[in-house]
């Protein structure tokens, strides 16, 4: 008899969702320490450093309560970027370690199961709409932070390439649509297979972290940390 394709689902959810846990329990820290180092070398003189950032919020409320759902979408790490002779700024970095990416956004058409996938001219990854992204935009309100200060990094399995994109500049996708070089098209939702419903990122719209400059860097980091 056949499985249940719920229950398929389901069940191939729950080990991807095991094994996402385990790459980011193994190599968040050395994303970040990446991250670090490869801001460091943009200014001389600059002192970059990171620290666990959730686990300060997690204490100081009980998240299992449905009132505190917004506290889970505290970033990661908060990195600090000091000048000589001046203030620290801050960015909210949530680490996103990413084994694959989706590839039918390169060119559009309809899945199998009949969803529309529109043309990003690019790859693109996930981002699932809830919990994950609500969480992020309730945290950035209820601290009434600059959502260009929280910073998603998609970083390669082996965490040699980061690629980066500000809350705001995925606020700004979710409003107006991505242009892929003919069009403007709506950013898509994709909720096939064992995942939740995520949306879709194009790939070209995040920065490769090596090629932005400081002052890129630096004017996105806010001056204030939000402290539970």
């Amino acid at each position: 008899m056949f499985n249940n394709s719920n229950e398929v689902r389901k069940r191939m959810y729950d080990q991807e969702r095991g094994r996402r846990w385990n790459m980011a329990g193994n190599n968040e820290e050395p994303a970040v320490q990446l991250i670090c180092d490869i801001i460091k070398t943009k200014q001389n003189n600059l002192e970059v450093t990171f620290e666990r950032y959730d686990e300060e919020w997690f204490e100081a409320y009980d998240i299992t309560l449905a009132e505190n759902e917004w506290v889970k979408g505290c970033s990661d790490y908060l990195v600090t970027l000091k000048k000589p002779s001046s203030e620290p700024k801050f960015l909210y970095m949530e680490i996103k370690i990413k084994a694959e990416t989706y590839r039918k956004t390169n060119y559009g058409g309809t899945t199998r199961a009949g969803s529309y996938i529109p043309r990003y001219n690019c790859e693109s990854y996930y981002l699932d709409v809830e919990p994950v992204w609500k969480n992020i935009c309730d945290f950035i309100e209820a601290n009434d932070l600059d959502p260009d200060s929280f910073w998603l990094a998609f970083v390669t399995e082996d965490i040699s390439s980061v690629n980066v994109i500000t809350a705001g500049d995925i606020m700004e996708l979710l409003e107006n649509g991505w242009g892929n070089g003919y069009e403007t098209v709506n950013i898509a939702v994709y909720s096939e297979g064992y995942g939740k419903p995520a949306y879709l990122i194009p790939v070209n719209s995040t920065y490769n972290l090596n090629h932005l400059d400081f002052e890129d860097i630096w004017s996105c980091a806010e001056i204030k940390k939000a402290t539970p």
